[in-house]
């Protein structure tokens, strides 16, 4: 197996992957909605330095502890954040 395909899986549910990364710690990418500007640490100007609203994301980092029908679980230094499952644009695993 290459280097490259270690990582990979296949045929995976997106609830198969949070059960396997479950008590990891990880990131959460969330989509926001909406837009944000540079004022509240979103957005971007663009090289003539005119502000581009953009779609704002936000990171989450902490250890995903549980898994609902609707929502996960993490927490980080006891802090609790729960996250809506259709909210999420990603998930990183920290290696």
């Amino acid at each position: 197996m290459s280097e490259f395909n270690k990582g990979c899986m296949n045929d995976n549910e997106f609830e198969d992957i949070l059960e396997d990364l479950s008590g990891e710690f990880v990131t959460v990418i969330v989509k926001s909605g909406g837009t944000c500007d540079q004022e509240y640490g979103c957005g971007c100007h663009s090289e003539n330095g005119n502000k581009e609203e953009v779609e704002c994301c936000c990171a989450w980092e902490g250890l995903l502890c549980s898994i609902g029908s609707d929502f996960i679980f993490l927490i980080d230094d006891g802090e609790r954040i729960f996250i809506p499952v259709d909210a999420i644009a990603a998930i990183i695993e920290a290696c």
